[in-house]
C-alpha cells in the first residue's frame, strides 16, 4: 500500500498548516488577536460577552466550513488533472508514421 493511503487509513495523515511553528508573522498576529479580544471583553458586561462568544464561535464554525469545502473542491480538482493526465498519455508517444 501507498505511504499516503496508509495514513490516511490509520488516521495519521497530517494535514494541518506548518505555518505557526516558529512564524513571525503568525506570532505578531495571534498576539495582537490575543490582546485585542482581551481588551474588548474588559470592556463588555457579562451578557455582552456571551453575546461575543457565541458570534465568534458561529464565525468559526463558517469559516471551517468553507475551508473545508475549498479543500474538497481543490482535491477534486487535482484527482481532475491527474485523470487528464493519465488519459492523455498516448498523446506523448510516437506511433509509427506520426512525425512531430
Amino acid at each position: 500500500m501507498g505511504k499516503i493511503l496508509e495514513a490516511i487509513a490509520t488516521d495519521h495523515l497530517c494535514v494541518e498548516p506548518t505555518i505557526y511553528e516558529g512564524d513571525p508573522r503568525f506570532n505578531r498576529a495571534r498576539n495582537r488577536y490575543c490582546t485585542i479580544g482581551e481588551k474588548l471583553m474588559a470592556k463588555l458586561n457579562e451578557e455582552e460577552q456571551k453575546m461575543l462568544d457565541d458570534y465568534s464561535t458561529a464565525q468559526t464554525e463558517e469559516s471551517l466550513l468553507y475551508g473545508n469545502d475549498r479543500f474538497v473542491k481543490g482535491f477534486r480538482l487535482g484527482v481532475l488533472m491527474m485523470m487528464e493526465v493519465i488519459t492523455d498519455k498516448d498523446d506523448l508517444i510516437l506511433h509509427e508514421g506520426n512525425s512531430v
